[in-house]
């Protein structure tokens, strides 16, 4: 067991983080709204994650995303650009296929054009979402909230900053076949993070399972074998009082369960 590293929650190595960050920053997206003449739409834009389901390449949202972005009249052509690099691909909107539930669940898978699929397997990377077993408990997981926030984007839209916060759930709640799970948001605990997560909306919640009781049933984390996963789809912000305040995700239950067998059963994927 000499390979077998301890740590503390909260002490996750710096080593560790930069090797998930090869994951996310080469799988997170922004959509970006644009007008017949390419112009972007500043506040049509949202975050996105590139996945790879049953062989289909897609983008995994929350559905309000796409639909204040695909509905506008003004928008003409959709842009996907790679973790916030100044390199936009293009297509028009009505090349863009979504599949989503028509209400209660904000969750969307897009298919990705062809003409736009090339770039992105060139420069980014498909996570794969596998089926996995539900019964894993998120609890004692490491969670990465990554997206685009609307409040550090430059007026130019030149670039896109990506925002990576650590947090814990506060609870995980199922409704039949959907469920959701709450995230902190502690500003006593850091005052410099963003008021609004605008922007962020369709992010993935990034879970790290390296979790582990060791011989005297005291709690320990460990890093042989740690298993990258998406633990959550972000969509919407609840107020803050008294310092903190929450971000709800959908969950884990809804992506590999109810969405990866809608997809399935559809033969979307």
């Amino acid at each position: 067991m000499d390979d077998v590293k301890y740590v503390k929650k909260g002490e996750l190595p710096r080593h560790i983080f930069d090797e998930a960050r090869l994951t996310i920053d080469f799988s997170t997206i922004v959509l970006t709204g644009h007008d017949k003449d390419l112009k972007p739409i500043v506040e049509l834009h949202g975050t996105g994650t590139l996945v790879e389901i049953n062989g289909t390449c897609g983008i995994l949202t929350a559905r309000h995303v796409w639909h204040y972005i695909n509905k506008s009249r003004d928008v003409k052509y959709i842009s996907i650009s790679l973790c916030g690099k100044n390199k936009w691909a293009y297509e028009n909107k009505e090349y863009f296929i979504a599949h989503h539930f028509e209400e209660g669940i904000d969750i969307c898978f897009i298919l990705i054009p062809i003409k736009v699929l090339g770039y992105l397997k060139a420069n980014g990377s498909f996570f794969p979402l596998k089926k996995c077993p539900l019964n894993k408990s998120i609890s004692n997981n490491f969670l990465v909230l990554a997206g685009f926030p609307s409040e550090t984007m430059p007026e130019s839209q030149s670039a896109y900053g990506i925002l990576y916060y650590f947090t814990d759930f506060i609870q995980h709640n199922e409704y039949g076949e959907w469920d959701e799970i709450l995230l902190v948001t502690d500003y006593k605990q850091s005052p410099n993070l963003i008021k609004s997560f605008k922007g962020v909306s369709g992010g993935a919640v990034w879970g790290f399972r390296i979790y582990h009781k060791d011989n005297q049933g005291n709690e320990r984390y460990y890093f042989r074998d740690i298993e990258t996963y998406i633990a959550g789809v972000c969509y919407f912000q609840n107020p803050t009082k008294d310092g903190k305040g929450s971000i709800k995700a959908v969950g884990p239950k809804t992506i590999y369960g109810t969405l990866y067998n809608y997809l399935l059963e559809k033969k979307y994927v």
